[in-house]
């Protein structure tokens, strides 16, 4: 349904009771890269530590629990972020909210031919693919340097579609972003996609150029909402009405949430935590 004024977002939200709070705490174990994006699911702490461990090349999905925790389904009314904190003794650190729709773990950073994914699975929300972006997140320890570029199905069920050839980042641990960086073909937290594209439908194969060592899981996600930490040990928050009125980032049943980080310095040990709170109508 979503809310048509004010008015009606009070008496559903304010009178109603129809909101949601979740507490989210995670702990970097390993030396993040100032400048790089890193994936803040495969951390310790609460909610828990995802591992992308499946079966190899073939699509699969995370379940909700066990991501940040939005409350129940709320169908048929629909599910909003209202707003967003969040806390760290490292400043900056900027962060992106992500629903995690499917992800294609254990790619193989040695192969010499393209690495063909099982797509039995298939989107579970957003699925048209329109505003689904990928990116590659490292599943342990790499050389980097190689480069490499997907081939997908576009938002419009077009196939054969070549994505551009990015250069992996040489940070070398895992839960970082190899699309990102600030060297020559490093790019931001998601890989470019053919000129005309919105978005990713599903995934058909993956191309290292060279070897690049390691393993990879690449994840399609949509982002819902992003806040920038920018003063060490001192709360952040962002009000999604104040920002945005009455058009509010939409969360859909099933949806596993969590974060990206692009942190200014290394995260190893430095707890990043606050809250989401949602609302529906």
């Amino acid at each position: 349904m979503g809310f048509a004024s004010f008015k009606e977002f009070r008496e559903a939200v304010v009178d109603g009771g129809k909101n949601h709070f979740a507490s989210f705490r995670k702990t970097s174990a390993i030396v993040t890269t100032a400048g790089v994006w890193c994936d803040l699911s495969t951390t310790p702490g609460h909610p828990v530590t995802n591992f992308y461990a499946s079966t190899p090349l073939a699509a699969a999905t995370l379940l909700a629990r066990e991501g940040i925790q939005h409350g129940s389904d709320q169908t048929p009314d629909k599910k909003f972020l209202k707003r967003l904190t969040a806390m760290s003794s490292l400043a900056r650190v900027n962060l992106l909210l992500m629903d995690y729709l499917l992800y294609y773990p254990f790619i193989d950073g040695d192969a010499a031919e393209e690495q063909l994914f099982d797509n039995t699975v298939t989107l579970p929300r957003f699925t048209t693919g329109d505003g689904v972006q990928a990116f590659v997140v490292s599943q342990g320890a790499f050389t980097g340097g190689a480069r490499f570029y997907i081939r997908y199905t576009n938002q419009d069920g077009v196939t054969n579609r070549t994505s551009a050839t990015c250069t992996s980042n040489s940070t070398a641990v895992s839960g970082e972003l190899i699309t990102s960086g600030v060297a020559a073909g490093n790019f931001g937290w998601n890989i470019p996609l053919q000129q005309g594209d919105s978005g990713i439908r599903s995934v058909e194969g993956f191309t290292f150029l060279t070897a690049n060592g390691g393993i990879f899981a690449l994840v399609l996600a949509v982002p819902l909402g992003s806040l920038a930490i920018r003063e060490a040990n001192v709360p952040a928050e962002k009000d999604f009405i104040t920002e945005n009125g009455l058009a509010l980032p939409e969360i859909k049943d099933g949806a596993y949430l969590n974060f990206l980080a692009l942190p200014s310095g290394s995260l190893a040990t430095v707890p990043v935590y606050g809250s989401i709170g949602v609302v529906w109508g």
